[in-house]
Order: structure tokens, then C-alpha cells, then sequence
């Protein structure tokens, strides 16, 4: 028996909050503008922040329904153990450099993953430059994952570091 590194949780995503604080924004502009320059904008204007505010509001569905569907398909898969483990050494490891924003990667026993802080998905993602937990080649792990798509990959669900074999 190991030490559990990283099993899957549900964390919200800061970028996802982006489009939210638009469509409150959107709406307030009319009334800073009157309330700083002391004049109503006119109906063109009105119409493009309307506009806006739509296109923000209908890629805010569409964009959190997608990543919805995303994580709850892997937390149902996770939650029910329908999903796989390898065991074994970490080999290939390709860190992400503390100022980059390429993907981790590495390998154990063939199966092959990669991930990046910077892509909101599920999973673990985390890069040793920012705190990661995979240190490097020669890390005995075993790891639960699952395919997802080509997208996405492997998604690793749970972390378990063992004792070396002796």
C-alpha cells in the first residue's frame, strides 16, 4: 500500500467565470455611461451591447454544457470504479517548464499521458513547475485513468505513489 497523491475532485474553474462576469457587465455599461458622461448612448450602441450580451450568454451554454457533460462523465465513471490502472515506473517524463505552456507528459507501463495547467478539464493536470506531483523518471506510481477521446486522452483520475520494488 502506497501514499495517495491525487484522487479526482470537482474544482470550478476561474476561466469559466470569465463569460459569467461578462454577462453582468454587459448590461451595466449603458448606465456607467450615463452616469459618468451624463448622456444616454445611442440605439446603435444599445443594439451591438445587445448583441453581445446574446453571443456571451449562448457560448456560455453551449461552452459550460460541454465541460459540464465532460466532468460529469468522468466523476460518474471514477465514482462507479469503471475505470483503468497501470502500475509501474514513471519513464519519458517531459516537464513543463516553470514559464511555458507545453504539456507534461510521461509513461508508465505504455500507457502514455499528458496534461498542462493551462486546459480546463477534469483530472489531474498539474505540472511539477507549479507543484505537481510527478517528480520524474523512476517514480513507482499506480495510476487510474480513462480515455476519454483523442482530444483528451488519457485522464488520470486517481494517484498512487508505491514503495520501490526491491
Amino acid at each position: 500500500m502506497g501514499t495517495v497523491l491525487y484522487e479526482l475532485s470537482f474544482r470550478l474553474e476561474s476561466a469559466m467565470l470569465i463569460p459569467l462576469i461578462m454577462l453582468i457587465m454587459i448590461p451595466l455599461v449603458p448606465w456607467l455611461n450615463r452616469r459618468r458622461y451624463g448622456q444616454r448612448m445611442g440605439l446603435g450602441t444599445k443594439i451591438f451591447l445587445g448583441v453581445m450580451w446574446c453571443l456571451v450568454l449562448v457560448t456560455e451554454i453551449f461552452a459550460g454544457s460541454q465541460q459540464w457533460k465532460l466532468h460529469r462523465t468522468v466523476q460518474d465513471a471514477y465514482s462507479s470504479g469503471n475505470y483503468q490502472t497501470v502500475e509501474g515506473y514513471v519513464e519519458n517524463f517531459d516537464p513543463m517548464p516553470a514559464e511555458g505552456h507545453k504539456q507534461e507528459s510521461f509513461d508508465v507501463n505504455g500507457v502514455h499521458f499528458s496534461y498542462s495547467d493551462y486546459l480546463i478539464q477534469p483530472g489531474y493536470r498539474n505540472a511539477r513547475s507549479k507543484g505537481g506531483v510527478i517528480s520524474g523518471n523512476g517514480q513507482h506510481l499506480k495510476i487510474g485513468y480513462l480515455w476519454y477521446n483523442e482530444a483528451y486522452g488519457n485522464i488520470i483520475v486517481y494517484i498512487e505513489e508505491l514503495p520501490p520494488k526491491p
